[in-house]
């Protein structure tokens, strides 16, 4: 496999809640997108543009039944 694919694999695995919801949105229509998110993947324009995909409903919080939960962040220490 090449290293483009797992990479690719890797990211997505961090931002979608399973790997079957992964494998159906891949290859469902998306009309934002305006084609397959499988079919954008092969080339590097493609692949930024689902991951911009993403991480823009993951910070809107759309797409619930697809992404994860976001990590909690870090508690800032208290200054003194």
């Amino acid at each position: 496999m090449d290293r483009r694919k797992v990479l690719t694999k890797a990211v997505i695995r961090s931002i979608v809640a399973s790997d079957e919801k992964a494998r159906a949105w891949l290859n469902s229509e998306n009309r934002a997108l305006g084609a397959r998110p499988i079919d954008l993947l092969p080339r590097a324009e493609g692949l930024i543009r689902v991951l911009l995909y993403l991480d823009s409903a993951r910070g809107q919080g759309s797409l619930p039944e697809l992404l994860s939960p976001p990590r909690a962040r870090p508690k800032a220490l208290p200054t003194s």
